[in-house]
């Protein structure tokens, strides 16, 4: 029941977009160069894709606000255009148009279009800005929409189980159409250094769950999928989808925040207590050191601790209050009594630095 409630009925929000039948991928794509640029450091976006005719696309400007970038296309109006389906690309120089990008962070990026038809999206994009060495992907599981999120439009019913295998990650989906008829949405490839970028295949056809197997009967892509990770159980994705056909087509953006969906009751001392090994990398051969945490008394209703009095080793992890049933947010860990390094990438069988050096890794 639970793998129900987590995952079925993902794309309800399908309303939003068009109908399946005649929704699509974008024909026009975003990518940046450096694909993750660092903070500070001047990069380029480029779009590609195709026109309907001869007669191209002209670059206008590029904005910045709260919401994100958005590059601004036009098409001109009264020419005559040859028939022939032509390819374009257009490069900026993002620092140049609208500055540094000073902060990490994920930003979406809209590409609207003007011409004689009106203006409207035609294309999105997600732009991922990380320090170097930082890596953050997710944790295998069910994940369901977060009520808390930037994003908590998505609804109870909104939901991904993903599987993760080094940076290799699928997502996969179930859910009934208001028909009755099985729907499969299916994505794969390798992360990137906190997000994932692909096209969500739609299978339908096929066979319903505990029911006589069949094959399914058709597989189509239907939409673009970009996902970014924020640490290990929380992340935000956007569906991109064309509403129709068309090279020209509005783009339709769904995003959602996301969380991990969690087993256990809440995290407290209790939690944290057990064998683990700590791990630190900084040191030239590395080193790994078994510690034996016990619950501390609790500092608060947003703190736990655990210590091994006798490695000297203490956790002290600061948690929401509100999602109790997630990992720890922030850990400082001390060693005899001095701050060795901040832990906030974190799992519930393994604590991590930024940088990756310092790790908790559980043992029972």
């Amino acid at each position: 029941m639970v793998n129900r409630i987590a995952i079925g009925g993902i794309l309800c929000a399908c309303a939003l977009f068009g109908a399946a039948a005649q929704a699509a991928v974008p024909w026009h794509q975003v990518a940046f160069e450096p694909a993750n640029p660092q903070p500070g450091q001047p990069f380029q976006l480029r779009l590609s894709g195709s026109m309907p005719d001869t007669c191209g696309v002209a670059y206008e400007r590029t904005e910045l606000s709260s919401s994100g970038l958005r590059v601004h296309l036009s098409r001109p109006g009264g020419l005559i255009c040859g028939d022939a389906v032509t390819p374009y690309e257009i490069r900026i120089d993002v620092t140049a148009a609208v500055g540094n990008f000073e902060v990490s962070g994920h930003y979406p990026v809209h590409v609207s279009l003007s011409d004689q038809a009106g203006s409207r999206d035609i294309a999105f994009g997600l732009l991922n800005v990380v320090e170097a060495g930082r890596a953050q992907l997710p944790d295998a599981g069910f994940w369901v929409a977060d009520a808390s999120g930037r994003y908590p439009t998505g609804g109870s019913g909104v939901g991904f189980n993903i599987e993760r295998q080094s940076d290799a990650i699928a997502l996969i989906a179930y859910y009934y159409d208001p028909q009755g008829q099985p729907r499969w949405y299916f994505s794969a490839g390798t992360a990137g250094r906190n997000e994932y970028r692909g096209e969500l295949l739609q299978i339908t056809g096929g066979q319903q769950l505990f029911g006589l197997y069949r094959p399914p009967g058709d597989m189509s892509a239907f939409s673009r999928i970009d996902v970014g990770f924020t640490n290990r159980s929380h992340g935000e994705a956007w569906v991109s989808q064309a509403l129709d056909t068309g090279i020209l087509a509005e783009v339709q953006v769904q995003p959602v925040s996301l969380v991990r969906f969690g087993f256990r009751t809440e995290t407290t001392a209790a939690t944290l207590a057990g064998r683990w090994v700590l791990v630190d990398l900084g040191r030239e051969s590395g080193s790994g050191t078994v510690v034996n945490l016990e619950a501390a008394p609790q500092l608060g209703p947003d703190h736990v601790r655990a210590t091994d009095p006798r490695t000297q080793v203490t956790v002290d992890c600061s948690i929401v209050t509100e999602q109790r049933d997630q990992p720890p947010v922030s850990c400082a860990l001390s060693i005899e009594s001095s701050r060795a390094a901040v832990l906030n990438n974190n799992s519930f069988n393994e604590l991590r630095s930024p940088d990756g050096n310092f790790r908790l890794i559980r043992l029972d």
